[in-house]
């Protein structure tokens, strides 16, 4: 099975599921058509944090990147962006939570390529999060080396995945890797 962690609150409702090591999953779904109260409550299997998010947690089969993208798109979101600290230790100590915290977890960094004009010899890959969170100060990178706002090799298609049993560290994989046990 797979873990789906989910969240809204504010202005839009945020799932956030990530896709985990052992086929779990944790994703972020924002919906703009759904305006919520940043003190409305969570209902269901939502449960809120101290981001005023509200988070859930479901199971699902393996899969790489794209089937979780998938997944998360059936909740009404994408796998998530981290943006700052505080929200990476709130993901974390939820998961401590769930006991998931030595689980790996897709997260929707990605590289995305450029367009660029026929003049320009070679094509370039930009970091990227899949939800349209711009990609700007935050990060937590587990090779110093991917602290880059383009990827050092736009061929491999990297992806990251949250490392848990890391403190939450952004390891890079191949977007075809399957998380398994």
């Amino acid at each position: 099975s797979r873990m789906s962690l989910m969240r809204h609150g504010g202005r839009s409702i945020v799932a956030l599921i990530l896709s985990c090591l052992v086929t779990d999953c944790v994703a972020k779904a924002i919906s703009g058509s759904e305006i919520l109260d940043s003190d409305a409550p969570c209902t269901g299997k939502w449960t809120k944090l101290p981001d005023g998010m509200c988070y859930r947690v479901s199971t699902e089969p393996q899969m790489n990147i794209y089937d979780a993208e998938m997944l998360c798109r059936n909740y009404g979101g994408h796998l998530p962006s981290i943006s700052s600290s505080e929200q990476s230790d709130i993901i974390q100590a939820y998961l401590a939570g769930k006991n998931y915290q030595n689980q790996i977890f897709w997260i929707g960094l990605y590289c995305m390529w450029e367009d660029r004009s026929p003049e320009e010899a070679r094509p370039i890959a930009k970091r990227a999060w899949i939800d349209g969170t711009l990609y700007a100060d935050y990060s937590n990178f587990l090779n110093p080396d991917d602290d880059t706002d383009t990827c050092s090799n736009p061929i491999d298609n990297d992806s990251f995945a949250y490392n848990g049993a890391l403190k939450g560290k952004w390891q890079r994989q191949m977007f075809n890797w399957t998380m398994t046990t």
